[in-house]
């Protein structure tokens, strides 16, 4: 069976090392012995952190990469879907080019099917522009100011 931990408070504890090493007599005032415990609990405060430093930068670490990793699927699903968005309207414009080109070798095509051909083209590459733009310039932008704001704080 295991044991049980109680909880002792460390004010407690700190009460009782205080009575039994520093028995007060008349010439101590309390505002001395209250100093003397507010010491005592900052330097075991100070000794706690010290030895736990390491583990808590571990766990800070580990969560930084976590969210680091998070944040990277969630900018490559941003950049795969714009792409795939773009891929395929160009696709689309070039394939309205090309049927422009046959027109032009062949003059088979109905003069109206040609106008909404290069229509059809103008957009989709008017479109794809719009999708660029947004995504590479102002997500990029978005992320050279995460990066500068990240410098300025690791400076100061």
């Amino acid at each position: 069976m295991g044991k049980s931990k109680t909880f002792v408070p460390i004010d407690e504890i700190v009460d009782c090392y205080v009575k039994k090493f520093y028995p007060s007599d008349d010439h101590q005032d309390e505002e001395t012995i209250n100093a003397l415990k507010s010491m005592i609990i900052s330097n075991i405060e100070e000794q706690i952190i010290e030895k736990n430093r390491s583990e808590m930068l571990l766990e800070l670490d580990k969560e930084a990469k976590r969210k680091a990793k998070l944040y990277k699927i969630k900018e490559f699903r941003s950049v795969l879907i714009s792409g795939i968005i773009i891929a395929f309207l160009m696709g689309l414009a070039v394939n309205q080019i090309t049927d422009y080109i046959t027109y032009i070798k062949t003059k088979s095509i109905d003069n109206s099917l040609v106008r909404i051909t290069l229509a059809i083209a103008g957009i989709c590459i008017i479109i794809c522009l719009i999708v660029f733009f947004y995504h590479f310039v102002v997500e990029g932008l978005k992320i050279i100011g995460k990066e500068e704001h990240s410098n300025d704080d690791k400076n100061n």
